[in-house]
């Protein structure tokens, strides 16, 4: 025992170092934030030896691509000390001490649960967000239809919810988008809002939902209010994709089959993508549900021509997580719209023809399926309309 926390004390390593054991809970967490947070007791014994880092491929020393080459160098900045002076860093891991020992004696998992919560507690948008949560979660329940109360409180809802989740995902693994680019949040919103109103303009064809209590705004206002509530689509997915990724049971999606973005593969997928797309609005009662996908396929091999992200990137190298990610951070959300949707006004319904039956809330059970593809198209849409965005860690 003696010896167990004397290497948690002081970050000694016995044996060949391989990794660092108290660092790996927040395997994809930044040293700075790790330094920041932990101080000196949970940090890298290594981190005094940049060659050993770069060896490892040590979290703590990620090997970052130089702008305008071809090769990678050690990002010095991830190197560096805690920001306190000699003597801070000796009282900080003076006063963690008991912490540590009491952390060693309940167990490897409690220590990552305590370094979870008690980060949340300091992230202040985690209050934000649970707090828009708690006031207008009621009130789109319970104000009286005739203030047409949902047309108002969608955003300040979902903005709640992103806001909480965006926490989560920093408490748990030391990054978020938010804490990563206030800037790349933003436009997130900005981006939603006409990602979602195409797919409003091809169910002008399709006609599979419909916003009951819509009809008492004008053009003018309809336009505004349901830009404002669409603008909430990504940052939810997002978010929440990012919170699934931070679990370790998305590791065993590492070793997938691989898919190579070849130019015949890539040509394929465009060509089903354009037939998907016309049939679904040549016959749109026999083919709707193939528009769930359709512009996922038209846009990846558009991503992949232009150089910019894409899922089979992640595919290539046989890593599934980012696919994995996405289609359950949307089945999450999917639950939470629909759930809330229910009892909202003015709220939508859908017409789903041959899949009207065992229904969840509004929606029919068959229809949570389009939420997996659902989520491939917003990460293409993202990746070509934001190509310049901090990429999302999923």
């Amino acid at each position: 025992m003696c010896r167990g926390l004397r290497q948690i004390a002081m970050g000694a390593s016995h044996g060949p170092p391989t990794r660092c054991r108290l660092a790996d809970p927040w395997s994809t967490a930044s040293p700075e934030w790790l330094s920041a947070r932990c101080g000196p007791v949970f940090g890298c014994p290594h981190r005094s030896d940049p060659a050993l880092h770069r060896d490892l491929k040590h979290p703590c020393c990620e090997e970052r691509k130089v702008k305008g080459g071809n090769h990678t160098q050690l990002d010095r900045t991830q190197l560096r000390p805690s920001r306190d002076s000699a003597a801070g860093t000796n009282w900080r891991a003076g006063r963690t001490f008991p912490l540590v020992a009491v952390s060693a004696v309940l167990g490897y998992e409690s220590r990552v649960e305590t370094a979870q919560t008690c980060t949340l507690l300091r992230t202040q948008h985690a209050y934000v967000g649970l707090l828009l949560i708690a006031v207008f979660w009621p009130l789109n329940w319970l104000l009286p239809e005739e203030t047409r109360r949902t047309s108002y409180l969608f955003f300040p809802l979902w903005l709640g919810y992103a806001l909480t989740v965006d926490a989560l995902v920093l408490a748990r693994s030391g990054t978020s988008i938010l804490d990563r680019s206030r800037r790349d949040f933003i436009l997130l919103f900005i981006t939603s809002a006409p990602a979602w109103w195409l797919f409003e303009w091809i169910n002008k064809r399709t006609r599979n939902w419909e916003y009951v209590g819509g009809e008492a705004f004008s053009g003018f206002q309809y336009f505004v209010l349901a830009t404002i509530s669409f603008s909430t689509v990504m940052p939810a997915v997002f978010e929440t994709a990012e919170l699934v990724r931070t679990f370790r049971w998305t590791q065993r999606f590492t070793g997938g089959p691989r898919l190579a973005p070849t130019r015949g593969l890539t040509i394929g997928l465009f060509m089903a993508g354009l037939v998907m797309l016309t049939l679904t609005l040549l016959w749109p009662k026999y083919f709707y549900p193939l528009i769930w996908g359709a512009i996922f396929l038209l846009l990846e091999p558009l991503n992949i021509a232009l150089g910019r992200r894409s899922l089979l990137h992640s595919l290539e190298q046989g890593d599934w997580r980012p696919v994995v990610s996405l289609s359950v951070g949307a089945l999450i959300c999917g639950f939470f719209w629909e759930m809330w949707n229910y009892y909202s006004y003015p709220k939508w319904i859908y017409h789903t023809p041959g899949a009207e039956f065992l229904h969840i809330f509004e929606m029919p059970l068959l229809g949570f399926l389009g939420y997996l593809p659902f989520a491939w198209e917003l990460y293409a849409l993202r990746n070509f309309l934001m190509p310049k965005a901090t990429p999302l860690r999923i």
